[in-house]
Parts: C-alpha cells; structure tokens; sequence
C-alpha cells in the first residue's frame, strides 16, 4: 500500500515539474465583430410605387427586380418626343434637298452673271437666300440634337422605374411601401451578401509580427455552441491605434493595436452581421 502511494505521489510530482518546465504553448486570439458588405439601393428620380416585389430577409439575385415604379408620363413625355424628333427629321430631309439644289442655282447664276445674262443683284439674291436656308439648318441640327438628349435621358429615367438588386444577397432593409413616393438618393433597400462575411479585429503590438496577410485563422463565434469557422487574414493596418474600449486583447493592458481584416465563407449561414467572435491566430 506505501509502495503504491509512494508512486502516486512521484507520478504527481514528475506531472507538477513537466507543467512548470514545460508551459503549454500560449494561444493568442482577440475579439471582434462580423460585418457584411451592404449596399443601398436608391433611385436618382421621384415617382410613386405602384409594386413591390420584396421584403425583408428575401434572398435576391443580381439584377432581380426589386420594385417598380409608375412610368405612365413618361411613357406620354417620350412619345411627344419622339413624335416631334421625327418632324424635324421630316423638316431637315426637306431642307437639305432645297439647298442642294439652291447650290446648284447659285452656281448656274453665277455663270450666267460673269457672262452678263443676268445682273450681278440676282446672283447676290441667289447667294443671300442660301445662306437663310443654312443658318436655319444649322439651328434645326441643334434642335434635333437637343431633342436626341431629352430622349436619351427620359430612357434611362424609363429603366430607373424598374429597380433591380445590384448584387446577390439577402434584403436586411425595406424603407418603402407601394403607394409612396421614392425621394432622390433615398435609400429604399439596403441588401448584404451573406455568402461571404468579414471579421474586424484588433491585434496587440507585441504581436504584430505574429500576423501576415494571407494566414489562416480559426473564428468562433460567441454563440454558446462550439462552432468555428476557417478566415483569412485579408487586409492589417499599417497605422497604430489606441484599444477600442470595447475590445478584448490577450493583453487587457495593451495600449496600442493594429485593426485587421478576415474574410470569412459563412457556411450554412450561420454567421450574422453584428455578432462578436474570438479570433485564434497562433
């Protein structure tokens, strides 16, 4: 019974030395947040909802339509456009046959005026109607071109009614409800892509040279469940900071660290924008 006690307590001591002399290997993480990337989507034009085609926590598609708003005048203001475009596309046609063949008039006449078989007032009369006949040419090439704007705007004011998602991803806000009228530049969607997540962080000083861009680190959120996910150290500051009061460092008392970035794939969507993390990276 002495002999196995005896053992027991060389078993513990040889255990209490290993600890001492031998220290486990320190594991550094800190905290951080996860954010996504958002997008607000906004219109550069006023006008009234007539449909909405999603809500919020919809998954959407780039390009998918989002909401549609009432086009019906300018439908009517293109129309009048473009019937007045072609008028003047008419009107510029004819003109441009009168003074080709005006041109040909003051040529004749002026042929006909060095031989002295018309007086030199004809050919000046000839010539003076010619340049009438350019000049309001010339200023209906400016309407036409400033009509050919008013249409080229109007159309892409057309395609703004129809407003698409501008990325794949998840609706996390709706500010519009069919019926209201959009304002230019307010936001009436806000979507994030939730496939692909980033972690804000903060490293110490003293272990800024543990951390490169490109290394792989383990991130576990604080959820109560032992989940972890694999990041990648995409982006470090190369300025130094005071710790944010909000921050969790291996040293509590560390006053100056640098802010870094991981990009995290966010299987089975388990992560969520605002949610807290500890970042191991060593």
């Amino acid at each position: 019974m002495k002999k196995r006690l005896i053992i027991i307590c060389v078993v513990i001591i040889i255990g209490i030395l290993i600890y001492i002399l031998y220290p486990k290997k320190k594991i550094n993480y800190t905290t951080g947040r996860v954010e996504a990337i958002e997008v607000d989507v906004a219109t550069k034009y006023s006008g009234r909802v007539i449909k909405i085609y999603k809500d919020e926590g919809d998954f959407v598609k780039k390009g998918e339509l989002l909401l549609e708003i009432d086009r019906r005048e300018l439908e009517a203001l293109k129309q009048e456009t473009e019937k007045r475009l072609k008028s003047l596309y008419f009107e510029k046609k004819s003109l441009e046959a009168q003074i080709k063949n005006l041109k040909e008039d003051v040529k004749r006449t002026r042929k006909l005026e060095e031989e002295g078989a018309v007086p030199e007032r004809e050919y000046e009369r000839m010539k003076t109607k010619l340049s009438s006949l350019q000049y309001k040419l010339k200023a209906l090439e400016e309407n036409i071109e400033s009509l050919r704007k008013i249409l080229e705007r109007l159309n892409i004011q057309e395609e703004e009614t129809e407003i698409r998602s501008p990325i794949t991803g998840v609706v996390l806000e709706k500010n519009i409800e069919t019926g209201e009228l959009t304002k230019p530049g307010f936001p009436l969607f806000t979507i994030a892509n939730l496939d692909t997540l980033y972690v804000y962080a903060f490293l110490p000083q003293k272990e800024i040279y543990d951390l490169k861009t490109g290394k792989t680190v383990k991130v576990v959120p604080h959820t109560g469940k032992k989940i972890e996910f694999k990041g990648e150290v995409v982006w470090i500051s190369d300025e130094a900071e005071f710790t944010p009061k909000n921050i969790i460092t291996p040293d509590e008392k560390a006053l100056l660290v640098f802010k870094f970035k991981v990009k995290v794939i966010n299987r089975e969507n388990l992560l969520k924008p605002g949610m807290t993390v500890s970042v191991y990276y060593k």
